[in-house]
């Protein structure tokens, strides 16, 4: 009787599997690693272009550049975060970011149903 009390106090005192080893990745890591068969499709992304605005001191003090964004649309087609691939510059960077989170998009598809996925987009900034 005393062996098979000892025997399940061991076995309560064993640890078992990770919590993290059988969860499955999160969409996003799903998307990176199996693209999309349809890529996420902007919809108001010609309003973004005319609604942003030249800094006024980065216009002022000439500065041109290129910011290039990687953003995560959601099942939605909503906004999630941004990384910046190429910032240009400080001022034209937080300009773009501003405006990021207004971004729409028709979801990108994986057999036939919305998922997250990643979409670059470049915003210029050229003098006239």
């Amino acid at each position: 009787m005393l062996a098979a009390l000892l025997a399940c106090m061991l076995l309560a005192c064993q640890s078992g599997p990770s919590e993290t080893a059988g969860e499955a990745p999160s969409p996003a890591d799903v998307t990176a690693l199996s693209p999309p068969d349809q890529q996420p499709r902007p919809l108001n992304l010609k309003d973004i272009y005319q609604e942003l605005g030249y800094p006024q001191a980065a216009y002022e003090a000439g500065i041109e550049g290129k910011v290039v964004v990687k953003v995560l649309i959601d099942e939605q087609g909503q906004y999630v975060q941004h990384e910046l691939l190429e910032e240009g510059h400080a001022l034209l960077a937080t300009e773009v970011a501003k405006h990021l989170p207004k971004l729409q998009f028709e979801a990108a598809q994986k057999d036939g149903k919305p998922v997250q996925a990643w979409v670059s987009i470049p915003f210029v900034f050229k003098k006239s």
